[in-house]
């Protein structure tokens, strides 16, 4: 009888304790992001890419040594890129962006006039980073 509940709970016990072989814990800043949502700090106002505008804004941060990386990406008109550090209790600091400078649509602009003011970045469950600036929460999905 043992044997018999054994081996019927077995299958529970392999697939409750397998993880996505993808899925870092804790979650990384490095790696491909894709920006979902831009959230007003002030009225909590939340806003998502406008349909007419074609193309997206992402972003790819790579470590290069310890608490220092550098970004590259891409808003709907222009390619951008730059350095980024992190600190103690996720923690970051962008001080300076260099991108190409096509006009740019509103949704490209919601990206490049918050990022230099980072202050801190967290992560929500389902691979979704969160950078806070003083005025705004970038939501961004990892690619």
């Amino acid at each position: 009888m043992k044997r018999i509940i054994g081996l019927l709970l077995l299958p529970f016990l392999i697939f409750s304790c397998q993880r996505k072989a993808d899925h870092l814990w804790p979650p990384s800043l490095e790696g491909s992001w894709k920006m979902t949502a831009v959230k007003n700090q002030a009225t909590g106002l939340f806003t998502t890419k406008p349909a007419g505008i074609p193309g997206e804004v992402e972003i790819i941060f790579a470590a290069v040594n310890g608490n220092k990386g550098i970004f590259s990406g891409k808003t709907p008109t222009n390619a951008f890129n730059g350095h980024y550090s992190t600190s103690e209790g996720r923690f970051i600091t962008i001080p300076a962006v260099s991108a190409s400078k096509v006009v740019e649509t509103s949704w490209g602009l919601d990206f490049l006039m918050s990022i230099t003011s980072a202050l801190e970045y967290t992560f929500e469950a389902g691979d979704k980073l969160i950078i806070t600036t003083p005025d705004y929460q970038l939501y961004f999905q990892r690619q």
